[in-house]
């Protein structure tokens, strides 16, 4: 890849959990920030302060990873193009039978709503090269809570569908359980909820 160039999120051979996420919970856990969790700090104040930690990381790939140059990591990031982000728009149209978005009882749950993801990287303005999307929780947190999360990261990752608007199709997802004394992250790709680290 050439300095500058854009490389769509399909060609990226690029390890988010072990290069980035993982560093940064690492190193918010092993220092003084850790009583952000001890404390029971807001969901936000936490989020925010792991973000500082991941740019950080990020920073430190790109001589080897220029491409990384062309993304941007957002906290809170509510808006697709000139709208709001949306979940839930294409279901009605995909094929999909396995989907656990569809194996919901309650088709109150996938109504049509807004989202805003805890943290995205992403090229701001486009879905081509949509890398990661990020939700987060502290403990205890109820399991509706955690399931509508699991739910958001399904619609985020998925890759069905054509429509460059709707589409998200995040490389991949990450449910993060904030806990005392440590985390846990949950992988999602296509739609699927795969691994959780540490297993």
């Amino acid at each position: 890849s050439i300095a500058g160039e854009i490389m769509p999120y399909q060609n990226a051979e690029f390890d988010w959990l072990g290069m980035v996420i993982v560093p940064s919970l690492q190193a918010f856990y092993g220092g003084r920030d850790r009583e952000l969790i001890t404390r029971n700090v807001h969901e936000r104040t936490i989020v925010s302060t792991i973000s500082c930690y991941m740019r950080n990381f990020i920073e430190q790939t790109k001589n080897a990873n220029p491409w990384i140059d062309n993304l941007s990591l957002d906290v809170e990031y509510n808006r697709n193009f000139t709208d709001s982000k949306r979940i839930y728009e294409k279901c009605q149209l995909c094929e999909e039978s396995e989907c656990s978005i569809k194996q919901i009882d309650n088709n109150q749950d996938i109504n049509i709503r807004n989202s805003i993801p805890d943290i995205l990287i992403h090229k701001r303005g486009s879905n081509e090269d949509n890398q990661v999307v990020i939700e987060f929780k502290t403990e205890p947190s109820g399991n509706e809570e955690i399931q509508h999360d699991y739910r958001k990261l399904s619609y985020f990752t998925c890759q069905y569908g054509e429509d460059v608007i709707r589409d998200y199709k995040f490389r991949i997802g990450f449910f993060i359980l904030l806990g005392d004394p440590t985390y846990t992250i949950e992988t999602f790709e296509n739609g699927r909820r795969l691994h959780r680290f540490p297993r």
